[in-house]
């Protein structure tokens, strides 16, 4: 075509399922802030992992994983956590480890292994 483009602006209306209209600006975030308000605006650190398939740990495995070590996943009752994954989830995609329902790490399927690629420290709300 030969042709040429610019662009001068670009305003980026949703990134999965965070839509802008939910936004709010940091100058309203400042002002909640001060008035000790912030966590009301606030979502749950986990709320972006929603979307990622998710594998259940048992507390031990839990403990290794939080360690940085990787899960045997060799146990025949083990097929049974792994069978709703797709298979680019279990051929390297990222998956979410979680212990009764908190994000545990993001972790990859290798082998029969689930190796740890980013380890989470976050709080259940009792804690």
């Amino acid at each position: 075509m030969g042709t040429f483009g610019h662009l001068s602006t670009l305003c980026r209306t949703r990134v999965g399922p965070f839509l802008l209209d939910d936004a709010i600006g940091l100058h309203q975030l400042e002002a909640l802030v001060d008035r000790g308000e912030a966590n009301s605006a606030l979502l749950p650190v986990d709320a972006p992992l929603d979307d990622i398939p998710a594998v259940t740990l048992t507390e031990p495995e839990a403990h290794r994983m939080r360690r940085g070590q990787p899960v045997s996943l060799l146990r025949r009752s083990d097929r049974d956590r792994l069978a709703g994954l797709s298979p680019d989830d279990r051929t390297g995609g990222v998956v979410l480890a979680r212990v009764n329902l908190l994000p545990v790490a993001l972790a990859r399927l290798d082998g029969a292994e689930l190796k740890p690629v980013r380890v989470l420290n976050l709080q259940t709300q009792d804690a």
